[in-house]
């Protein structure tokens, strides 16, 4: 059998065995043999690494070892021994030349391998047969990834159960990432507006766009409750303020709100407006109305109202109207509509610096 070095001892080797293949530290076989520069006696390689770790000195007493390759004559000597396998008192009858026992050991189906199950030792050649009937072997479900000892039973109900479950806490951890992004992006954003990197779209309908992001460009040139009485002539007077000028009309939900819930940008001279009932004007994908004494305001269609103010549905998040000269306030700040007493919702109109 094998040495507890891992060497070859003499009862192992077919033949009688000469006292100068043997390794004067371990006195076994010498393996995979290393030689001294100063005395030439060989050694196993591990057997002198093992010395050389608490000695200076060879074990023949040279003053220093130093290695030097293994003379050729003793290893030709060597490769022509045949070794018997180290597994034989496992049942293994193989014997293999010196140079090749190594492999066949590695791979020899007479070693003992551990089960993955019971722990218990088992020949290599029997481990498969003995792991497909031991009770302690663990499977995975290929579908809902559960492990279990193979001989329980997993029902198809218990399956869709924790494949249901695994799938919830995947789509609550996308969920929580999308969060986390559309945080990240909201917060660039509001960034980007501060420092003037970028600038509101101009050809469509704002919504939920940070006052401090105009604050920079714009200022405010009108601020009023819905509750008040907007009129004709305060659209048209606002002009003098913003000729030449791009204007920002839109709506806040609450006099200390930092968000703008609704606006749309549009040129100057909408304040100038005379459109018909029924009719708009089309600027930059925003369609625009003032009809004297009726209704102003912008929609996201040609679709509207100004008579009795913008009472249309579809798109109703992105219409803005106002009730001009009407002797009352309101009318709508996206889907909020009538307003006509309300104080929280506020008109606000802007014009750049």
């Amino acid at each position: 059998m094998a040495s507890s070095s891992g060497n070859i001892c003499t009862e192992r080797v077919q033949g009688k065995v000469e006292d100068e293949y043997l390794c004067s530290i371990c006195h076994n076989l010498i393996w995979k043999p290393i030689a001294c520069k100063n005395c030439d006696n060989v050694f196993c390689t591990s057997c002198i690494q093992q010395w050389t770790n608490n000695n200076s000195s060879c074990p023949f007493r040279c003053p220093q070892f130093e290695e030097k390759r293994c003379p050729p004559m003793i290893n030709a000597l060597l490769s022509k021994l045949n070794i018997k396998c180290k597994f034989i008192g496992n049942g293994c009858a193989d014997v293999h030349l010196y140079d090749s026992i190594e492999k066949h050991e590695k791979n020899c189906q007479y070693q003992q391998l551990k089960c993955q199950g019971c722990s218990d030792l088992v020949l290599k050649k029997d481990l498969t047969k003995h792991e497909l009937v031991c009770a302690e072997v663990k499977v995975e479900c290929i579908k809902c990834k559960y492990i279990y000892k193979q001989h329980d039973k997993h029902e198809l109900v218990e399956c869709l159960s924790i494949r249901l479950d695994i799938a919830e806490r995947n789509a609550q951890s996308s969920r929580g990432k999308i969060e986390k992004l559309e945080k990240m992006v909201e917060n660039l954003e509001t960034i980007l507006h501060e420092h003037k990197l970028i600038c509101p779209p101009l050809n469509q309908i704002l919504q939920n766009i940070p006052l401090s992001s105009l604050e920079k460009n714009w200022y405010i040139i009108y601020d009023h409750p819905y509750s008040w009485i907007t009129t004709t002539e305060e659209l048209r007077q606002l002009y003098i303020k913003c000729i030449d000028k791009r204007i920002l009309v839109g709506a806040i939900n609450g006099s200390s709100s930092t968000v703008l819930a609704l606006a749309a940008i549009g040129p100057s001279s909408i304040l100038q407006l005379e459109t018909h009932v029924n009719g708009s004007m089309h600027y930059s994908n925003v369609y625009w109305y003032l009809a004297s004494n009726k209704a102003f305001g912008f929609s996201p269609s040609p679709i509207v109202n100004p008579y009795n103010a913008d009472t249309a549905s579809t798109d109703g998040d992105k219409r803005l109207s106002w009730y001009l000269s009407r002797g009352v306030g309101g009318y709508r700040a996206g889907t909020a509509i009538d307003l006509l007493n309300d104080n929280n919702w506020r008109k606000l109109i802007m014009t750049e610096k």
